[in-house]
This record gives C-alpha cells, structure tokens and sequence, in this order.
C-alpha cells in the first residue's frame, strides 16, 4: 500500500492481531471454539486479517511488485467467493451474516490490489496517471468503512466485559475462555478491521 511507512506498520500490527486471533479461535477444539458457524466466522476473521496484514507491509521493507498486486488479487478474489457462499449459508441457517461483510472487505483489497497492479506497471505509485482507482468507487467504499467503523464502536461501547467465570464454564483454563470471547473482544476486533480497512483505502 501506499503512504508513510508509519502508517503500513501500524496496519500490519492491527489486521494481523485480529487475524492472529481469530486464527486462535478457529485452532481450538470444536467444544472450546464454539459452534460451526463461530469456527467458520473465525477461520474467515483469520484469512482476511492475515492477508490484510500481509498486504499492509510497506514496500521499503518487502516490495512485491510487480507480482505481489496480482497475487493479492488472486488471494481476496478467492477468499471473496468462499466469504460469499459462507454468508448464504448463515443466512439461511438464521445467523448473523459476518461473512457478508468480509465479502465486500474482500473485494474492497481485490480493488486495492489492482490499483496497486496499475500503479506498478505504470513505473511509480499514486502519482500515475489512473492509479489512485475510480473516484466514485473508492468515496463510496471510504463512506462504508467509515459507517461500519463507527457502527462496530458503538458495539464495542456497549459491550459489557465479564467479571468472572461464566455460568456453566467451571472455571475454564484463560485459554479456554479467550477462545469463547467475551462481547467486547469480537467488537474490538471488529472497529481494527474497520478501521483498518478505512485508512487502506484512503492509502490507495
């Protein structure tokens, strides 16, 4: 991505501690983990942290170009279609849709990809000519970002932290309870993807 190096370190550390954790979620056995739907959510917060991450790096200190943009491209074009089939499916099982949202995220990074693919072959960064993306297109993905950011803040605020075991958990290991978060670990993790997603592409 482009912008000051900064700014690319500190999105690194953001999208790759939500992919981390996610990751995490997903690792642990079934009855720790949650239901099938929860590990799904966690394997898909996982991918697209990860690979957020991975495409946040700064190109002073790992430069991929010119096949590192189409390989992210390739890489969120597949996580998008998995991401879209994962969200019907919740759907129609009744459950809470995140995959639907990283779908869009998916695609926001496919687009991001090719700018940065442009910009490549045209020889610089956001001073070619065409390489900054579709105007019309990145002020809308920018005012969703934003939206989505502040709907998970008020998520987050109104989450309440657990002071203590669960009921029913008896007295879970701290691994066991990190694995079953409380309501303001995934809305944590949701405002960094949000916020995250936002400043990548205004970095475009």
């Amino acid at each position: 991505m482009h912008g000051p190096p900064l700014v690319g370190w500190l999105l690194v550390v953001l999208t790759g501690a939500t992919g981390l954790y996610g990751a995490h979620r997903f690792l642990r056995r079934p009855s720790a983990a949650g239901s099938g739907a929860a590990r799904r959510a966690a394997g898909s917060e996982a991918l697209m942290g990860l690979g957020m991450a991975l495409m946040a790096v700064p190109p002073t200190a790992l430069d991929t170009r010119p096949w590192g943009p189409w390989l992210f491209a390739c890489y969120f074009s597949a996580f998008g279609v998995a991401a879209t089939v994962w969200a019907v499916r919740a759907r129609a099982a009744g459950h809470r849709a995140h995959h639907a949202h990283h779908a869009l995220g998916a695609a926001a990074m496919v687009y991001a990809a090719l700018t940065m693919a442009v910009a490549a072959e045209g020889g610089g960064h956001a001073g070619h000519r065409g390489a900054s993306g579709l105007p019309p297109l990145t002020g809308a993905l920018l005012v969703y970002f934003a939206g989505y950011a502040l709907w998970a803040g008020t998520r987050l605020v109104s989450a309440r932290p657990e002071t203590g075991d669960r009921p029913g958990s008896g007295g879970a290991a701290p691994g066991e309870r990190l694995a079953a978060p409380a309501p303001a670990y995934p809305a944590a993790c949701e405002v960094c993807r949000g916020i995250s997603m936002l400043a990548m592409v205004l970095t475009m």
